[in-house]
């Protein structure tokens, strides 16, 4: 949607401007498979980093999503993930596995 700036205002005009609903399952498989196309061509000595938001009690994902992990593993990317529901097995894997932490916000 929009480019990467260090403008947030910028970001948040173009959000605005393109009037997102969120309707259907979400699929963390395809959230992760889109984030390692992309930064699997970051230098070795870039970040390559994703941080999750996830607000859903499950995954519907198109095929398996631990073949996903060893993937985002492989191409080194540390998965981080803040889950605002409940806690989800896979996610606690995934980013065990990446090496990135796993919060669940908490009503305090």
């Amino acid at each position: 949607l929009t480019d990467l700036s260090g403008s947030p205002e910028a970001q948040l005009r173009r959000l605005d401007a393109a009037n997102l609903s969120a309707t259907g399952a979400v699929s963390l498989q395809n959230a992760l498979d889109t984030g390692v196309a992309l930064l699997r061509n970051i230098p070795p000595y870039g970040h390559r980093e994703m941080l999750i938001l996830f607000a859903a009690l499950s995954t519907c994902d198109p095929g398996n999503i631990f073949d996903s992990i060893k993937e985002a593993k492989a191409a080194k990317i540390r998965v981080s993930l803040v889950g605002v529901a409940a806690e989800v097995h896979v996610c606690r894997r995934m980013t065990q596995e990446t090496g990135g932490s796993y919060g669940i916000a908490l009503n305090e």
